[in-house]
């Protein structure tokens, strides 16, 4: 390349630089009004998608299989189990199963059935309870086909024991040469019955429902429907004490003697005849053990 055009580019391109750092009248531009090229703006961050929100479960219209009430006994053996010391025993819904009587000597125990539909069936092989002194409660609870060849096919309560029996049901329970198809009471003791239903209940001998032969037993608010004696007393014998207040009796029988519904031994029976129902075909609906029906005693 010839020299002159070398030394010619040269300048031409050191006076255009220094022009750049100039003013137009030839002054020197301050280095801070130089332009410079504006750094590259920096992309911002692409916003991050928020996570799908998740659904909500579908909900469960299913009945709960949570007991409303907490309970504390499901079978036979946890019942026996609970009954060798005193305080409250709360059932669970269902049916439980006896394979022998519970022997309750001195005890001091509250049976319920906190959320209902409690059953005790003895599959007609043994009575449920047999209770020697103390103070027994049951509430709610369903008894159905106990059976004893003696006394009480369901309860047999003696020796001054104290039991309450409220808002229970006795269906189909027997004793097959004996009093008391469903409950009896013997030695002193005596008994509460509130709101509660007999059905179908036999006994071998006298009081298909109940036998009450030394003790004091108050009825009241109940049903005694269909209940049999092959003796007498179809619903009830009583020996000793018994009060019978705002309860309903509907065909029961006695077989051989009179007093389908109440056969009163050589005790003494009062009955509040204006709340009272009784409902019996022949045979006299409550009558003493000489056949005769005295005055005073549940009018029928």
């Amino acid at each position: 390349m010839n020299l002159t055009r070398v030394i010619t580019f040269f300048v031409f391109v050191a006076t255009a630089n220094c022009h750049s750092a100039f003013t137009e009248d030839g002054n020197a531009r301050h280095l801070e009004d130089i332009p410079t090229k504006s750094p590259k703006a920096t992309k911002s961050p692409k916003a991050t998608k928020s996570p799908k929100a998740t659904k909500s479960p579908t909900p469960s219209y299913e009945p709960s299989l949570s007991p409303t009430f907490d309970c504390n006994v499901t079978t036979f053996g946890e019942l026996q189990d609970a009954t060798n010391g005193d305080g409250d025993i709360k059932l669970c819904s269902g049916t439980i199963v006896f394979i022998e009587q519970i022997f309750l000597h001195g005890k001091q125990l509250t049976f319920t059935c906190p959320n209902g539909g409690c059953v005790l069936d003895a599959e007609s092989e043994s009575r449920f309870f047999l209770i020697h002194e103390g103070k027994i409660s049951f509430n709610g609870i369903t008894f159905k086909n106990g059976n004893e060849v003696g006394v009480g096919g369901a309860i047999f309560s003696i020796e001054g024991a104290s039991v309450d029996i409220s808002a229970c049901r006795f269906v189909e329970n027997k004793t097959s040469g004996s009093l008391g198809g469903a409950i009896g009471n013997f030695g002193g003791g005596s008994m509460d019955i509130t709101g509660s239903e007999f059905i179908d209940n036999t006994a071998g001998a006298s009081g298909g429902a109940i036998a009450n032969v030394q003790g004091t037993v108050d009825i009241s608010a109940s049903e005694f429907v269909g209940n049999t004696a092959t003796l007498g007393g179809g619903a009830i014998i009583n020996y000793e004490t018994a009060v019978i207040t705002g309860s309903n009796f509907e065909g029961n029988t006695a077989a051989t003697y009179d007093g389908n519904n109440i056969l009163e031994g050589s005790g003494d029976v009062t009955c509040d005849d204006g709340a009272n129902s009784f409902q019996s075909s022949g045979g006299g609906g409550n009558n003493d053990s000489a056949g005769n029906w005295p005055a005073g005693l549940c009018a029928s």
